[in-house]
C-alpha cells in the first residue's frame, strides 16, 4: 500500500455518526466494511491475535436500533475497535504474546474493555502483541510494507488502523509501545498522562499506560475520553481531564526540540524531514527553543542519556514476579528474551530499583519545569522509518526487532502524555512527529495537535 502522507486517507468514525442518526448508513454496515478489509488485509498484515466477528455483528445491531431510536450511549456507539492482546476481555484469550498460548482462557474484562462496552463500542477482536509487552516482536506486518515491523508491543493495534480495519485500538506503553508504532503504520496515537485511564490488571508495571491509536484525532480522542470517563483513572490518581468533544485547535507559542541520544540516533533522511517540519512551524508564528537556548532544557537533556537504561531497570525489577509465575507455568513457550530477562531480573537488588526511580524522579521534576519554557516539547516519533522484519533468533544484541524506542521513553519516564502524529514521509513510509505535554494537559496537548493537523499536514 503507498503511502504519502499529504494524501493518504485513513479509516474515520466521528464523521460516520451524523449518517446514522439520519438513516443513510449504519453501525452494522459500517462494521461489514471494516470485516471486508480486514478478510482482505489479515492474510498478510497479521494484526489479529483472535476475533469475534458474529458478536461484533450482534453488537453493531443493537447500536443500530439506538441510533433509529435517536439515543446513542456515546460519541463511540457502534464503533469498531481492537484490543491490545495484554488487555483481558472476557469472552476472548488473553495470550500476552506467548507463541502457544493462544487459547488462554479469557479473563474479566479489564476496566477500559468494560467501559468501551458501556459507551456501546464494538469489541472486533484482540490485536496482536510482542510477546508480554517486550522486544519479542508478534506475527504482525507493516500495513505499507510486509517485509517490515508495525513496531511493537502494540504491533497489531497499529497495523489494524493503519491498514484500516477498524477506526481505532486500545495499545499500551511502558517504553515506547504506542507511539513507535503509531509512526511506523502512520496512525494518530496518545499515550495519556500517567494513570488517566484505569489500567485494571495491568498495575504490576509502574509507569505503564492504556492509550489509544486512530485513523483520526477525533477518534483518538473520543476514545480516550469516553474510556476515561467510565473507567476513572489508576487507584489513587484522578484520571483523564477533559470532554470527548474534541479540543479546539490551538496554536502553541513556543514549542522545544527534543535532542540528545534520540537525535543523534536519527537517520539523515528523517532528520532532513523533521527539521522541514520545524522550518514550518516558525513560519506559523511559533518560536522554536532548542537546548542551547534556553537553561532549563538544557537541564532536562543532560538526564537523558540513562533514560533507556533506566526503563529497562524499572520494568525488570518489576517483572520479576509475573516471569517467575511464567516460568514456573510455562517455561518452554516463552522466548530467549523473557528467559533473559527473567535472569536479569533475579540479579537486581533494591538498591537498584531504587537508583531507577530516583532516575525516574529526577527527569520529571526537570520535565516539570519545562511548562515555563514551552507549550510542548517535539521530536521525530522514531529515528527513522519502520525498519526491515528481522528473525529475532538471530539478532545482534544492538539490533532492535520492532523499532528503536529512545524518543518515546522519555514521555513514558515523566509520566506526560504525548501524541504521536501522521506528519512525515520518509522513503514512501510514514514517519510520526511526537509531542510531548505536561501532566494533565492531555485536551490542551490535543488542541495542539488539531492545530498541527491542520497546519502542517500537507507540508
Amino acid at each position: 500500500m503507498s503511502y504519502d502522507h499529504r494524501t493518504f486517507e485513513r479509516l474515520t468514525y466521528f464523521d460516520a455518526r451524523a449518517r446514522f442518526l439520519a438513516g443513510e448508513d449504519t453501525p452494522s454496515a459500517y462494521l461489514e466494511r471494516c470485516i471486508g478489509v480486514i478478510e482482505a488485509c489479515e492474510p498478510v498484515v497479521k494484526a489479529w491475535a483472535s476475533l469475534r466477528l458474529e458478536a461484533a455483528r450482534r453488537d453493531a445491531e443493537a447500536s443500530a436500533a439506538r441510533y433509529r431510536a435517536g439515543r446513542p450511549l456515546s460519541t463511540i456507539d457502534g464503533m469498531p475497535i481492537g484490543i491490545k492482546d495484554l488487555i483481558a476481555t472476557r469472552d476472548l484469550p488473553t495470550a500476552l504474546g506467548i507463541v502457544g498460548n493462544e487459547q488462554a482462557a479469557g479473563l474479566d474484562d479489564s476496566a477500559s474493555v468494560l467501559a468501551l462496552k458501556d459507551a456501546g463500542a464494538i469489541i472486533v477482536g484482540k490485536t496482536t502483541t510482542a510477546e508480554l509487552g517486550g522486544g519479542w516482536p508478534s506475527p504482525s506486518t507493516n500495513p505499507f510494507d510486509p517485509g517490515r515491523t508495525p513496531g511493537g508491543s502494540s504491533s497489531g493495534s497499529a497495523a489494524a488502523v493503519g491498514a484500516g480495519m477498524v477506526p481505532a485500538t486500545l495499545g499500551t506503553q511502558v517504553a515506547g509501545s504506542i507511539l513507535r508504532p503509531a509512526s511506523f503504520c502512520g496512525t494518530v496515537a496518545i499515550k495519556p498522562t500517567m494513570g488517566a485511564i484505569h489500567r485494571g490488571e495491568g498495575l504490576e508495571l509502574s509507569h505503564s499506560c492504556i492509550g489509544v491509536l486512530a485513523g483520526s484525532l477525533e477518534d483518538m480522542w473520543a476514545v480516550t475520553a469516553e474510556v476515561a470517563a467510565r473507567s476513572g483513572g489508576d487507584p489513587g490518581y484522578p484520571g483523564l481531564y477533559g470532554e470527548p468533544t474534541t479540543p479546539a485547535a490551538a496554536r502553541p507559542r513556543r514549542l522545544a526540540v527534543l535532542e540528545g541520544p534520540g537525535w543523534e540516533a536519527t537517520e539523515p533522511a528523517a532528520r532532513a524531514a523533521f527539521l522541514d517540519i520545524l522550518t514550518a512551524i516558525a513560519t506559523q508564528d511559533v518560536q522554536i527553543v532548542r537546548r542551547a537556548d534556553d537553561e532549563a532544557l538544557e537541564s532536562f537533556h543532560e538526564a537523558l542519556p540513562s533514560a533507556f537504561a533506566t526503563v529497562g531497570a524499572i520494568v525488570t525489577y518489576e517483572n520479576r514476579t509475573l516471569l517467575a509465575n511464567l516460568m514456573a507455568r510455562m517455561p518452554d513457550k516463552l522466548s530467549p528474551a523473557a528467559h533473559a530477562q527473567y535472569e536479569r531480573g533475579r540479579k537486581l537488588t533494591v538498591e537498584h530499583y531504587r537508583a531507577a526511580l530516583a532516575a525516574r524522579e529526577e527527569l520529571r521534576l526537570r520535565h516539570a519545569r519545562l511548562a515555563e519554557v514551552c507549550d510542548a516539547v517535539i521530536s521525530p516519533s522514531a529515528p527513522g522509518v519502520a525498519p526491515p522484519l528481522i528473525d529475532p533468533n538471530t539478532a545482534s544484541p544492538a539490533q532492535l526487532p520492532t523499532g528503536n524506542p529512545i524518543f518515546n521513553v522519555i514521555p513514558s519516564l515523566t509520566g506526560a502524555p504525548a501524541l504521536s502524529l501522521p506528519l512525515l514521509t520518509v522513503q514512501g513510509l510514514p514517519l510520526g512527529v511526537q509531542f510531548m505535554g505536561q501532566w494533565h494537559e492531555d485536551q490542551k496537548l490535543t488542541g495542539l495537535g488539531a492545530w498541527a493537523m491542520q497546519a502542517l499536514r500537507t507540508t
